[in-house]
């Protein structure tokens, strides 16, 4: 509250101020210029206050608004709320029909000292007016016809930023734009492309062209983020761990929609995501403090947009190791409909040996859209997954483990966007989903193990969602909407398993044992949220938001979970601006993932986390940009988990004897990140990132630090490009992981050994680190281009322990001993491809 003061005493001073100004026989656009320099956001053409227009009569009126508008009327002159601005625009008299031209502003958020370059321009055919300067960071558009047009604001060594817009006739349109340091064009430097937006304490932006350059995995987009300061993943799934949550606390939307599991060979690590990374513009990520119109989710949220096509025609083909892809995109003569259809295939069912499966999968994605009308935007969007995938671990017929699945993910929606008004606007989604799997697995090793499992699930999902935005006079934003899902699944799960030697030693297994269980879940989800955004001064705006949620597939007896949200962000001189948030984060079970191969036919209650987090982030005029952010997450009334205690990378973990149940009471989360980059002028780059996090879980009291904690990790790249070529080297290094010891016991009875397990995560593996790079070539030809690329992953071939195992053996004087082996992340992995753009 003391600094809500703080922050307001200067606005109210203003007010008073210009309350007590004398105008009279002043020039009409000198006021407005000092009003506008006092801090009332008042902006206006100089076609209309031209500046031999003179104040005859002092105002009475004292309210800044009011007075302003006193001095316009007798110039037939009125202002207009728009946005968060009050804009001078001309009145017409009675019976009279507004001109048809409508008026835009370009408002740079942040515009400190703009570039010297800077353009603000409009894309109209072969034409592209520039946009008139009207003061430091202001710039208009006087006169534009209806219809839609592309906005662009660019400027040497900054991000391009573009707007699509639909301008109605005789309207006062204003776009906020606020322009970024351009990242270097390696996508390991997805953190170089990060931005901040308002009030959030974690968010980055990651460009289309910077997750295309990504040495990473399979081309994969979302394994971009695993690039992120507290972000922890193995190498091998496209999932990620935001500051220390577990792999399903992420929610991934794409075009406004809520994804269902949107992964490749999602019985064995979702080792792909099902996106095209040629699809999209880029990834909006929230490693937490994410605002309250985004629930379900108790540690991140990644936002992903697809391509808004710049050309009438436009197509992509790709070849690479990994998989095989086309994309077309387009938009009509007139620009009232537009479209994008991309799909990919695997190759690694070509390139891979026999003995090691076959991952089959396609993917495909359309959009198309439809401009209804200046004020209205229609799309539908598809998003289609279809896998085939056979997975060998041990291809030896004497010690055979295999698994095959067949995933179908359907995803179709229509999303709508609404202009009511040039303060009022909505976004609604309609859409339908559909998830199905099936996952026969055996492994045949009479030394060990011998067992087989069928999975068979399903689940459909039809879903609305709604959201409403209403700016307000003052500096005060409105944002509001809700969202209601009806959702089915269905359940049957089947396996056996006997344990030899060793395996059967293990305390407390069941030997042999089977299972036979069904479900059949379905019911309603809902939410509901609330935020207003309010400017208390130029330089400081908070954000109170209040999120409900409630659902009745559980069977539940929580009833509705309340998360209130509150951030707020200050800057400060010279390129510093601070942002504190606190917020309490609710999610559900997903109905898709009953824990039912562990003998649960059941859903637990929503989980619940805390987030506070404090950052401050300074940026300096030669290309430097330092942050330091601090976060800590509260964990309660966490469901149970499964995991097993030494080997991470089991075909069929639900077998395997090491399997135990975790029942935390709570948990907990902690760290900081420094993260420092350059951009410069010239062709090198680079970026690093240290982060120091401690998360654990907690039982009778104790704690135990969580399987994916890692205490230091580091991230650094550097990117040289020089048109026609481009290389990026990246290294990622991290503590070990927690792991768990072990011992032998000695039953006197039977003189037979068996395994002791120690504390669970007590021991830690050896350090992790990988080092990858790219290099690209562009040639240019008749028709397009052409792109060569070579990516390696784990260039050193470093040998990045994963997990353990354990087995009797006897030395050659005969002493029985416990032999510890180790098995490894991904070796050294190159892939080359090639990229015809026309």
């Amino acid at each position: 509250m003391f600094l809500i003061l703080i922050a307001a005493w200067p606005a109210a001073a203003r007010a008073q101020q210009i309350a007590d100004a004398d105008w009279r026989g002043r020039s009409v656009a000198e006021v407005l210029d000092t009003v506008r320099a006092s801090g009332f956001p008042v902006v206006y053409s100089t076609r209309l206050v031209s500046p031999d227009l003179r104040i005859e009569h002092e105002p009475v009126a004292r309210e800044p608004a009011l007075r302003v508008a006193e001095i316009l009327a007798p110039h037939g002159l009125a202002l207009e709320p728009v946005d968060g601005l009050f804009v001078v625009t001309r009145t017409a008299p009675a019976g009279e029909q507004r001109p048809p031209q409508a008026q835009v502003f370009v408002i740079l958020e942040r515009p400190g000292s703009p570039p010297g370059d800077l353009l603000v321009q409009i894309r109209d055919g072969p034409r592209s007016p520039a946009a008139r300067k009207v003061s430091t960071g202001i710039y208009a558009f006087d006169a534009l016809a209806p219809g839609r047009y592309r906005l662009e604001v660019r400027a040497t060594g900054y991000l391009t930023a573009e707007h699509a817009v639909n301008l109605g006739g005789g309207l006062t349109h204003v776009w906020r734009v606020e322009i970024n340091t351009a990242p270097a064009e390696l996508a390991t430097l997805d953190v170089s492309a990060s931005r901040y937006v308002l009030f959030s304490s974690s968010p980055f932006f990651i460009d289309q062209r910077a997750i295309q350059s990504l040495p990473d995995l399979g081309e994969d987009p979302l394994r971009s983020v695993q690039r992120l300061p507290g972000t922890a993943a193995g190498g091998l799934s496209s999932r990620s761990h935001f500051r220390g949550g577990a792999e399903d606390e992420t929610a991934i939307y794409l075009n406004g929609l809520h994804l269902l599991d949107p992964f490749h060979i999602r019985d064995y690590h979702s080792i792909f995501s099902t996106i095209d990374a040629r699809a999209i513009a880029g990834i909006e990520a929230w490693t937490g403090g994410f605002p309250a119109r985004y629930g379900d989710s108790m540690s991140g949220v990644l936002l992903l947009q697809s391509q808004q096509p710049d050309e009438p025609r436009h197509t992509e083909l790709g070849l690479s190791v990994y998989n095989t892809s086309a994309l077309v995109s387009g938009y009509s003569e007139n620009e009232t409909v537009d479209w994008l259809l991309s799909a990919r295939r695997s190759n690694l069912d070509l390139v891979l040996s026999d003995d090691l499966g076959k991952p089959d999968y396609f993917d495909s994605f359309a959009a198309a859209g439809w401009n209804v009308s200046a004020q209205t935007r229609l799309s539908i969007n598809g998003l289609y997954a279809d896998d085939r995938v056979t997975v060998i671990t041990e291809s030896d017929p004497e010690e055979l483990e295999r698994s095959d699945s067949r995933t179908r993910n359907r995803h179709v929606w229509l999303l709508a966007e609404t202009d009511w008004s040039p303060t009022l606007s909505s976004a609604t989604v309609l859409s339908v989903s559909r998830l199905e799997n099936r996952r026969e697995a055996e492994v045949n090793d009479p030394e060990q193990l011998v067992g087989a499992v069928l999975d068979e699930r399903s689940a459909s999902l039809a879903a609305l969602r709604q959201d409403w935005r209403l700016v307000l006079p003052g500096g005060l934003e409105f944002n509001a909407g809700l969202e209601m899902e009806r959702m089915s699944a269905r359940y049957d799960y089947r396996s056996e398993a006997s344990y030899f030697e060793f395996f059967a030693a293990w305390p407390g297994i069941t030997n042999p044992r089977t299972a036979a269980l069904r479900a059949d879940p379905s019911g309603h989800a809902f939410g509901a949220f609330a935020s207003l955004r309010w400017r208390l001064a130029p330089n400081t705006t908070v954000e109170p938001g209040l999120r409900w949620d409630r659902q009745t597939y559980t069977g539940s007896a929580d009833g509705s979970q309340l998360s209130p949200r509150l951030a707020m962000r200050h800057e400060f001189p010279n390129g510093l601006d601070l942002r504190l948030s606190w917020g309490r984060y609710h999610q559900a079970q997903p109905i898709q993932n009953l824990q039912i191969e562990d003998g649960i036919t059941r859903f637990f209650a929503p989980q619940r986390s805390d987030h506070w987090i404090a950052g401050l982030q300074r940026r300096w005029p030669n290309g430097y940009r330092l942050r330091l952010e601090a976060f800590f997450k509260d964990y309660e009334r966490l469901k149970p988990r499964f995991e097993n205690l030494y080997d991470d990378l089991a075909l069929i973990p639900e077998l395997e004897p090491d399997r135990v149940r975790l029942d935390p009471a709570s948990a907990r989360a902690r760290g900081v990140e420094l993260t420092l980059e350059y951009r410069g002028d010239g062709p090198l780059n680079g970026w690093a990132s240290w982060t120091w996090s401690r998360v654990s879980d907690t039982f009778d009291g104790r704690r135990e630090p969580r399987s994916w904690d890692q205490r230091h990790a580091l991230q650094a790249g550097l990117a040289w490009d020089r048109n026609p070529w481009e290389v990026g080297l990246a290294v990622s290094v991290h503590s070990g992981w927690p792991t768990t010891g072990m011992s032998l016991g000695l039953d006197p009875d039977t003189d037979a050994y068996f395994p002791v397990p120690g504390p669970r995560n007590a021991e830690r593996l050896g350090t992790y680190a990988t080092l990858d790079f790219r290099i690209a070539r562009e040639f240019r030809l008749r028709r397009g281009s052409l792109t060569a690329f070579l990516e390696v992953s784990n260039a050193t071939n470093r040998k990045n322990a994963c997990c353990v195992d354990f087995d009797i053996d006897e030395d050659d004087e005969g002493q029985v001993f416990l032999d510890r082996t180790e098995d490894h992340w991904l070796p050294i992995l190159p892939a080359i491809g090639l990229l015809w753009v026309f």
